[in-house]
């Protein structure tokens, strides 16, 4: 059985997601095989899911075009919608004969409005996966870029053209129309807690925190105000080019030889950007989170509710992120206690469902 994935590459938190949802896929149905469009680079896949895709660069959407982790630039991001829309004929139409070669079965996409068109022109049915879609991103930005309004009907077009809808906690926009809806979708580790610590050289006995900015290179300038709290050990993914170590800092690359679930479930406590996966991973290992809002995303809003109703956590300015003041409220967050997790991964319940959709159609 083989299943055509189009994933967003916008960041890699639609990633983590897809590659949570395939492997849930396989360990119930381990014949299935999955052909990954996108641009999210193939490593990052091999991490979660070796041996059990094929993968295809290709521009699969948009997004936000950001200079920073928390800063967009629209005037970029509309002269790239502008190139990408409307769709380019002759790209549906080897895609098409792709997913035909390969006898594809299903369609899914994680908010990427390319697969849906495909999977429509290729008679293929399609599952959109999302807390969020494009169209409703971009509404906030009509008023100063009128240039949004057609390219929030054509993606609404396509969205709307998707034969099952499944959204995942913390939804956006809830749909009463949807045809599932499941818990927070995240990676799981795969080594436990202790293993992790001994590859770092952190005792059990020593609180370590995570740093992550959702897969994006960012220079920290906070670092010299990290090493004033020695009791702490820090880890920061994305702040070098190669792995080091700096007093109580393990500065890694952006792509180093630790999976990032693992180095998650072994904290004590994250601190960094509000995104979908590092909300998820956070919220399936129950530690606390200094999360750090994009005031200027309109999916914000959402995730500080679901921090608030369902995470110990602790709200981090922009300012006071990039100061690196908050190292203040490092004992008040690792103090918060841990939640014990006792519901399905959503992971299980969107693997769930396209499984019985397919055996349904058989």
């Amino acid at each position: 059985m083989r299943i055509a994935y189009f994933i967003t590459p916008h960041g890699f938190g639609h990633a983590a997601r897809a590659a949570a949802v395939m492997k849930a896929i396989h360990q119930f149905h381990p014949s299935v095989h999955f052909d990954i469009y996108t641009l999210v680079p193939p490593w990052f896949f091999e991490e979660s899911i070796p041996g059990i895709f094929t993968y295809h660069e290709t521009l699969t959407d948009i997004g936000l075009v950001q200079d920073t982790p928390l800063e967009v630039d629209i005037p970029a991001t509309i002269l790239a919608l502008q190139d990408f829309f409307p769709f380019n004929e002759q790209n549906l139409i080897g895609l098409e004969k792709e997913l035909c070669q390969s006898n594809c079965q299903l369609v899914i996409c994680d908010i990427s409005p390319l697969g849906i068109a495909v999977g429509e022109k290729a008679k293929i049915p399609s599952i959109l996966i999302e807390n969020f879609t494009w169209d409703w991103i971009y509404e906030p930005y009509i008023k100063d870029h009128p240039q949004f309004i057609d390219i929030i009907r054509t993606i609404k077009y396509y969205i709307d053209t998707a034969n099952y809808h499944i959204q995942t906690l913390p939804t956006c926009r809830p749909d009463k129309n949807r045809s599932l809806s499941t818990s927070p979708i995240s990676r799981p580790p795969n080594q436990d807690r202790r293993a992790i610590r001994q590859q770092l050289g952190i005792s059990e006995a020593e609180k370590m925190i995570l740093v992550s900015m959702g897969g994006i290179r960012q220079k920290f300038q906070f670092l010299e105000k990290l090493k004033s709290i020695p009791e702490y050990r820090f880890i920061l993914p994305g702040s070098a080019e190669t792995s080091q170590r700096q007093n109580n800092l393990i500065l890694l690359p952006f792509h180093s030889s630790y999976y990032h679930p693992n180095l998650l479930h072994a904290s004590d406590a994250v601190i960094g950007k509000v995104g979908y996966s590092t909300l998820s991973e956070t919220y399936h290992a129950g530690i606390p989170f200094g999360y750090v809002a994009r005031s200027n995303f309109r999916e914000s809003r959402a995730l500080i509710d679901f921090i608030g109703s369902n995470l110990n956590g602790i709200k981090i300015t922009e300012d006071t992120f990039h100061l690196g003041s908050w190292v203040e409220i490092i004992p008040d967050l690792v103090g918060l206690p841990k939640i014990k997790r006792d519901g399905v991964n959503g992971a299980t319940q969107a693997a769930t469902f396209i499984l019985e959709l397919l055996a349904a159609k058989e």
